[in-house]
């Protein structure tokens, strides 16, 4: 099972979606509990989901590797996308068990905290959290419905022949059954597919970076090996406008509205202090507390920040965390440190926690590219290069047969780099719209909202209830404070922008007579443009002394 999972997700191939066909699995032991799924908005109306899922049958979970196993008690899941389907189904069963009492489906509106929940934790039955449990430790994740589970799984095309768009693609199983929760699923399936570029241009980014610092690089390989890394950075940067123009589409056929009252609490974290998930023999067990599932679950952006080294990839995240420790020292000093402090630590143990309700190969891949040197190290070694040929040139004792091509190397090297950041900037822009659009998004689906439902029930009398309302409105479904989270990824994206000249174009190309074949093709010497006193660079680079040059 363990080899035909690593297939089943492959990121190098398939982007994160699966490789194999999505489907909902069915077995007569699953009858009665596909049953109460099936009934979930009717149960909803009548107030009866708790009643109907605590009579429904334990069942046992056997794999492919387990010799005997009862049709009637027993599932047997011999593919991991029967795993996942099934994971998907007691995923849902639990979130209705869960959060039954602070939903009213007819009304679409978060009522008042139960009695029930008062005098302690829920506790899930053993029906659901038994198969779910064990599901969960098969498949590496944690026992709730998670991104995949909703999203990456939970999807199929209605004609394989055409390509997948959201009017092509069929939402497996939802809590609601509302036209809004299926969009909210479809746009992100789809967007994940259009990520999938993103992802495989990333592999092929990453084994040139290794290949590269295997040993340090000279002129001529950076002259073969760059042209094709900037090709795969344009691919990189036209998958995430593809992304970016998906996540423009989500207001099509979600309604805020209908999002926030209606959607959104199915799919919202543990309420506290946890809930407790009983076995066959006992339920006096401790609550335990997971979040629901979130688009910061998704691995295709900590993908992109490893591979463009933007700040909180693993080895900033270490940097990170030692100047939070330094900041917690000097808290004294003023509580603007303080506060910050505390926010970016919470921020940085969000984006771990998010790691674990991943499928294994996805966090191992992210592990990789995290692992490996970023496109901010490669543009580093280009420029250290340069300063080194930049002094060598200056040698006035040179001999002209070795000074020229001494100089033909920093004006080609200088291309290279100025080419590699106008791509890796393209791509950088792109994702910085994606993740204000994302805040937009929020905004638009939560905060606003909230403080609209506020605002009635202070109307109605509940000022308490509407006060309680935006305090739990400031957090997603996946339990953080998504609005810092999501302006943090913004502030560190920007902060990994290259500056390049305003007023002069940051890539010029030589006259029509002097274009090149290829883009790290080299020039002649008689082509080169006419070099000013190289003292009067002396402190710069090339790359820099290239996008200022014009040519002669």
């Amino acid at each position: 099972m363990e080899k035909s999972t690593e297939t089943h997700w492959d990121p190098a191939r398939n982007g994160f979606l699966p490789a194999n066909p999505n489907r909902n699995f069915f077995c007569e032991a699953l009858r009665e509990h596909i049953s109460a799924y099936d009934d979930l908005p009717e149960l909803a109306r009548e107030r009866s989901i708790g009643h109907r899922l605590e009579n429904l049958r334990v069942l046992d979970i056997v794999f492919e590797y387990e010799a005997y196993y009862d049709p009637i008690s027993c599932v047997l899941l011999a593919e991991p996308e029967e795993c996942e389907s099934v994971f998907t189904l007691f995923g849902i069963l639990a979130g209705a068990y869960v959060h039954k009492d602070t939903v009213e489906f007819s009304q679409g509106e978060a009522a008042a905290a139960s009695e029930r929940r008062k005098e302690g934790p829920i506790v899930l039955p053993a029906c659901i959290s038994v198969p779910l449990k064990k599901l969960a430790e098969h498949l590496g994740r944690q026992p709730i419905l998670d991104y995949a589970g909703c999203v990456l799984s939970n999807w199929t095309l209605i004609d394989a022949d055409k390509p997948m768009t959201p009017s092509n693609v069929r939402v497996l199983r939802t809590f609601t059954r509302t036209v809004s929760e299926e969009w909210f699923y479809k746009i992100h399936a789809v967007i994940e597919h259009y990520g999938a570029e993103a992802i495989t241009s990333s592999v092929a980014i990453v084994d040139t970076l290794d290949s590269l610092f295997e040993t340090r690089a000279d002129v001529a390989t950076y002259d073969a090996r760059i042209p094709p890394m900037v090709l795969r950075l344009r691919a990189i940067e036209n998958a995430l406008k593809q992304m970016n123009i998906m996540l423009g589409r989500m207001r099509e056929r979600c309604r805020e509205v209908d999002f926030f009252n209606i959607v959104r609490p199915w799919l919202s974290a543990w309420p506290e202090p946890g809930v407790v998930y009983s076995t066959r023999d006992s339920s006096d067990l401790e609550p335990e507390k997971y979040t629901g599932g979130s688009g910061a679950q998704s691995s295709i952006m900590p993908c992109i920040d490893a591979l463009f080294g933007v700040g909180h990839g693993a080895k900033q995240v270490a940097q990170e965390q030692s100047r939070v420790e330094g900041a917690r020292v000097a808290i004294k000093q003023t509580e603007t440190v303080a506060k910050h402090a505390a926010d970016r630590e919470m921020f940085l143990a969000a984006l771990k926690r998010y790691r674990k309700y991943m499928p294994p190969p996805h966090r191992r891949f992210i592990e990789r590219l995290e692992n490996s040197s970023s496109l901010r190290d490669l543009i580093c070694e280009m420029e250290d290069l340069e300063r080194e040929i930049l002094e060598q040139s200056r040698n006035r004792n040179l001999p002209v047969a070795v000074h020229e091509p001494v100089l033909r190397d920093a004006i080609h090297l200088g291309q290279n780099i100025v080419h590699l950041k106008e791509a890796y900037n393209g791509a950088m822009n792109e994702i910085i719209k994606f993740r204000q659009k994302h805040v937009g998004i929020t905004v638009s689906y939560i905060t606003s909202q909230a403080k609209i439902r506020a605002a009635s029930l202070q109307a109605s009398g509940s000022a308490s209830t509407g006060q309680e309302l935006l305090k739990k409105s400031s957090k997603g479904t996946g339990g953080s404070n998504f609005q810092y989270h999501l302006t943090q990824h913004i502030r560190d994206s920007r902060s990994c922008l290259y500056e390049l000249p305003k007023n002069l174009n940051p890539a010029p190309r030589p006259p029509e007579s002097h274009v090149m074949p290829s883009l790290g093709s080299r020039l002649p010497i008689s082509t080169l443009p006419q070099i000013p006193n190289l003292d009067l660079i002396s402190d710069c680079c090339f790359s820099s002394f290239f996008i200022c040059t014009k040519w002669q």
